[in-house]
């Protein structure tokens, strides 16, 4: 018999499967076993509002988080609520956020309500204004600078008024709740994934990265590495890239002779090209929304790695490290060069990875600490 306490768990289903799973599939995954280890959970799934107006604000780019109407659904939580003992809702991304509001006033402190942060999206919204990448002048830019401010204000509000427990997956997104007026903060770190690690066979000066390609932090990291390896005349490096779309990796091998582009590889043929590599690469050069799911692979199967400090975020070890850098491509680069021909250098930093693998937080740890915080609330 489960005596653990009853829960709600709110997400639309796409979120949480599709039929080709991305970091926001793999993350909502993630949370949700975290979950289940404290809470007896029921998944309550939800639609993207078609309601006109709704629909209208979305085309418009001013929607203030009105994804979803929680009118149609309040009926069956305040049922659920009343019923069946549910003393915590979960809420599986913030942009359910608009839910809270009618929940809590129903309610009050009968229940606790729970976002589950993806990180923080408006962060990248900013980035993508900033670049230029959305409302690149004139009225376009003026409305989504008004955007910016609505969604800032919706997180704010709701935040303050009627959220109890915001759950990051980072330090830094922690802070960055709090500076929005979250009562209260919960990191809920990466673990490191159980898979087998591979029988490490490096190749001196052979060095590699997997990712998707048209994921534009994913190719401007690339492309600043590669241009910094040719601005140093590098010829003893080549950077192998796994991932798709096939035409960017082909463009990046073609301008880059130290580029050499795999395509995209099954997970057998994948660990077995790790294997090879002297360093597995994990570039990440500004602070965009989330934690990298790469990295607890890389650590997983026990090859030395380099990140940088924003590609680091969420992660949590009492012994070991990684090669962690500064956000730039040219202190990244600096560090493959120092490590990726050195034999023995490389054989002390698999070491550490394997003590930072077995000195990281486990999902009993996490969902107890967690189990704990909303009980206090």
């Amino acid at each position: 018999m489960n005596n653990n306490p009853k829960a709600l768990f709110i997400t639309n289903p796409h979120d949480l499967n599709s039929q080709i799973s991305g970091g926001v599939q793999i993350c909502s995954q993630y949370f949700l076993n975290i979950l289940k280890i404290k809470f007896e959970i029921q998944v309550f799934e939800v639609q993207i509002s078609t309601n006109p107006l709704h629909r209208l604000y979305r085309k418009l780019r001013i929607d203030g988080y009105k994804l979803y109407n929680p009118t149609q659904y309040l009926a069956t939580l305040e049922h659920l609520v009343e019923n069946e003992g549910i003393k915590t809702i979960f809420f599986n991304k913030s942009e359910l956020i608009r839910f809270c509001e009618p929940l809590k006033k129903r309610f009050g402190e009968r229940i606790k309500l729970v976002i589950l942060s993806h990180g923080n999206e408006t962060g990248d919204f900013l980035h993508d204004i900033v670049l230029g990448k959305l409302g690149r002048g004139g009225p376009s830019k003026v409305v989504e600078l008004y955007r910016l401010g609505l969604n800032l204000y919706t997180e704010s509000l709701y935040r303050r008024y009627y959220v109890d427990l915001v759950c990051s997956m980072s330090e830094t997104e922690a802070h960055i709740e709090r500076w929005l007026s979250a009562k209260k903060t919960f990191i809920i770190p990466q673990i490191i994934s159980n898979e087998e690690p591979v029988q490490w066979q490096k190749k001196l000066g052979i060095v590699g990265f997997v990712g998707t390609l048209n994921h534009t932090p994913n190719y401007e990291a690339l492309k600043e590495i590669l241009q910094t390896l040719k601005n140093l005349n590098v010829s003893n490096v080549t950077l192998e890239i796994v991932g798709g779309p096939e035409n960017i990796g082909q463009d990046l091998a073609k301008e880059f002779s130290q580029a050499r582009y795999l395509g995209r590889l099954n997970d057998e043929e994948l660990k077995n090209r790790i294997s090879g590599w002297s360093l597995f690469l994990n570039p990440i050069f500004w602070y965009s929304r989330g934690a990298s799911m790469k990295l607890s692979k890389a650590i997983a199967y026990e090859i030395p790695l380099v990140t940088t400090e924003a590609g680091r975020r969420g992660y949590f070890w009492n012994e070991g490290k990684v090669i962690e850098t500064a956000n730039n491509p040219y202190d990244f680069v600096q560090q493959i060069l120092k490590y990726c021909n050195n034999e023995f250098e490389l054989s002390l930093i698999q070491q550490e990875v394997r003590k930072a693998k077995n000195s990281s937080p486990t999902a009993s740890e996490i969902a107890n600490s967690l189990a704990n915080t909303i009980k206090l609330l």
